[in-house]
């Protein structure tokens, strides 16, 4: 694997390759970064060029100035140039969650960049019937944020979407490696509360230039996430898009970070779809 920075307007990203063949781009949701594929990215990597990346502000991206309010513009014209700084071709683009989001909308304004992307559970609000319900939730969260910190805002949130009782430390201890990856991504949670979450999931997709480019998106949902209540806010926005853009949701094994939890069949599957 190798490790690099790139200078991007008010921030610098650094970023991991592996493999070769065809570039593929992870985008990770927020407040995670590279780290959430370190299970899928090697077992990609024989057949792809895989470059993943911390998002700006996260783990070893810093921003160059005290954090503010992010927008998906912003990340996706990060992504768009680290695209350049990798490959001259367009390049395959997988996302997920809000990096999902930061896809779709690469796609839409930088055409050019992308040969193929896939959307995995992209969290777009503004596009459900009950957006506003959603909406009260993350602003419910955002407040909790502001009075008693990340570590209350997190279980008010998984309290919101459903996912109590999910989010429970193990039961055995976690490898070094791994332990030290998610410390890092803890760090990231003040910036993710506090200025992501408002912001990214108010983010509404220009549908007209989705559809002009609606042959070179996948919009994918976890097995797992389809019936659960977190389905609501995670899966049924790619459905909705799906219905819009004439196609289908692609179902992928595991839940919203089944990337992880089953590398080997997502990755198989994720084979499957740019066979």
């Amino acid at each position: 694997m190798k490790t690099q920075t790139l200078k991007v307007p008010g921030a610098t990203i650094y970023y991991e390759t592996r493999g070769s063949g065809p570039v593929l781009l992870m985008i990770a949701g927020g407040g995670t970064d590279a780290g959430v594929f370190e299970a899928i990215a090697p077992i990609l990597a024989e057949d792809y060029t895989v470059v993943t990346y911390d998002p700006r502000g996260n783990s070893r991206s810093p921003l160059d100035n005290t954090p503010e309010d992010q927008s998906i513009a912003i990340h996706s014209d990060d992504a768009s140039r680290l695209l350049e700084a990798v490959t001259p071709e367009p390049a395959i683009v997988f996302g997920t969650s809000s990096g999902a989001i930061v896809g779709l909308d690469l796609i839409a304004r930088h055409p050019e960049r992308v040969a193929k992307l896939i959307a995995h559970e992209p969290p777009l609000l503004e596009i459900l019937p009950d957006s506003a319900t959603w909406h009260a939730v993350n602003e419910h969260v955002y407040e909790i944020y502001q009075r008693e910190g990340a570590g209350a805002a997190m279980n008010a949130w998984a309290v919101g979407v459903g996912l109590e009782g999910t989010m429970q430390p193990p039961a055995v201890p976690l490898p070094p490696e791994v332990a030290a990856t998610m410390a890092r991504m803890a760090g990231n949670m003040d910036l993710f509360f506090g200025h992501e979450l408002l912001p990214f999931t108010h983010y509404r997709p220009n549908l007209t230039l989705l559809s002009a480019h609606k042959e070179r998106i996948v919009l994918a949902g976890g097995l797992e996430t389809r019936d659960h209540l977190a389905g609501k806010f995670a899966y049924r926005p790619a459905a909705l898009l799906a219905e819009h853009l004439d196609t289908q949701v692609v179902e992928f094994p595991g839940d919203h970070g089944g990337y992880g939890a089953h590398a080997v069949t997502f990755a198989a599957k994720l084979h499957e779809i740019l066979k």
